[in-house]
């Protein structure tokens, strides 16, 4: 895929957030990283979900960090669309 295609995909991901967590699995949890500041961190979850773009399912990978802090809740930290080709 071209660059502004993947640009193109990591859009409609982000305006489709509601739908892909709707559909996420969280495969496997990871233990937070002792060699990062984890100051005020309860935990990072790595979520995946399928989504179509351009006749392709692509998966989308969500990283959502939650706070120690109950009014800080959980945050979307990241979205990335993950781009494969199996030629």
């Amino acid at each position: 895929m071209q660059k502004k295609s993947i640009r193109e995909a990591l859009w409609q991901a982000a305006a489709n957030i509601d739908k892909l967590f709707a559909h996420s699995i969280e495969p496997w949890r990871f233990e937070l990283n002792p060699n990062k500041n984890n100051d005020g961190l309860k935990d990072r979850r790595v979520l995946y979900a399928p989504m179509e773009y351009a006749e392709r399912i692509l998966p989308v990978k969500l990283i959502v960090k939650e706070f120690l802090d109950q009014s800080a809740g959980a945050k979307l930290y990241s979205i990335e669309a993950i781009d494969f080709d199996l030629n």
